[in-house]
């Protein structure tokens, strides 16, 4: 690192600074319309879940062909077994509860605080970063996606360069369903 470079910033190749501005900002769209937005309804909760979901079984067979593929031999049965129908076991439950999930709950005050009362009031958080592994590429990209999606948050999504057929098949789809500042994967290195 050189002595102008700030000891937190991170030291960047050339080929990574492109990467690194156009990630920044998508975080920044993110931001901004997060700030539009602080509080999505159920409505457009549930929309982005459905989506997601109409999204994975459309598809299907052209994500275990890309896992497939990033894998060198996973069968089609075992791709459906530990990452589709996970994934959308997972939206399926976000769709059912998140909803009273997110309405306010009235508590009760410790007896030294009488007569306060208490209220939770669940909130999104913003921006959520997602990195997922190799091994279950869909389950462990999507499902945490998913959980922040019915939290009312926007997400990026990092699946690792270990599955790269997989990675711009995501991209590409995710591109073809989802406004990027409400869903995006970013792939590469």
């Amino acid at each position: 690192m050189t002595e102008s470079q700030n000891s937190n910033q991170i030291p960047l190749i050339a080929d990574d600074e492109e990467l690194f501005k156009a990630v920044h900002a998508l975080f920044e769209s993110m931001k901004q319309a997060m700030l539009r937005e602080p509080n999505p309804s159920w409505e457009v909760r549930l929309s982005r879940l459905q989506r997601l979901e109409a999204m994975i079984i459309s598809n299907r067979k052209k994500i275990q062909d890309a896992i497939n593929t990033d894998f060198g031999a996973r069968s089609a049965f075992l791709t459906d077994m530990i990452d589709i129908f996970p994934t959308l076991t997972e939206i399926r439950q976000m769709k059912a509860n998140a909803g009273s999930w997110m309405k306010p709950q009235n508590m009760l005050a410790d007896p030294a605080f009488l007569p306060a009362r208490l209220k939770i009031i669940p909130q999104p958080k913003g921006v959520v970063g997602v990195i997922s592994p190799w091994n279950y590429p869909l389950l462990l990209s999507m499902g945490p996606a998913c959980q922040a999606i019915a939290a009312g948050n926007r997400v990026m999504v990092k699946i690792t360069k270990a599955t790269p057929v997989f990675a711009d098949l995501m991209k590409t789809l995710v591109s073809e369903n989802f406004e990027a500042d409400e869903l995006s994967v970013i792939t590469g290195d």
